[in-house]
């Protein structure tokens, strides 16, 4: 009884620290595609195709802050009018990991998430 009481509990910790870590890189996300749609070059192409970066963040629960990875990929969608560019943004946020594409940890699973946005850069 005490061993799977101790498991459950283990478990509960777990999970409840996985979603703290899962809050904040999908705050961080947001942030990331936030900060590129608004800053884009002033001039073609809009967006770099890849962009790489890091940021420690303090998570609610931990003693020292954790690092996290994120990786913005940037497609461009249909010609480009005299208007402007039409961009799929994509960025992957990954924590405990040294590599954003491979972020996973037994008893934990996917220690990432991904958000994405389509922007319309006018010119």
């Amino acid at each position: 009884m005490l061993v799977t009481t101790l498991l459950l509990f283990t478990q509960l910790l777990a999970s409840t620290t996985k979603n703290g870590h899962l809050e904040t890189a999908s705050v961080l996300a947001d942030r990331v595609l936030e900060q590129a749609s608004l800053n884009p070059a002033s001039s073609s192409p809009a967006y770099p195709t890849v962009f790489q970066g890091e940021d420690e963040i303090m998570v609610e629960g931990e003693e020292k802050p954790t690092r996290f990875l994120y990786q913005l990929e940037a497609t461009q969608v249909g010609d480009v009018s005299s208007g402007g560019e039409r961009w799929f943004l994509e960025v992957q946020v990954s924590w405990w990991s040294n590599d954003v594409k491979a972020a996973s940890r037994a008893g934990y699973g996917n220690l990432s998430t991904r958000q994405s946005r389509l922007v319309y850069v006018k010119w």
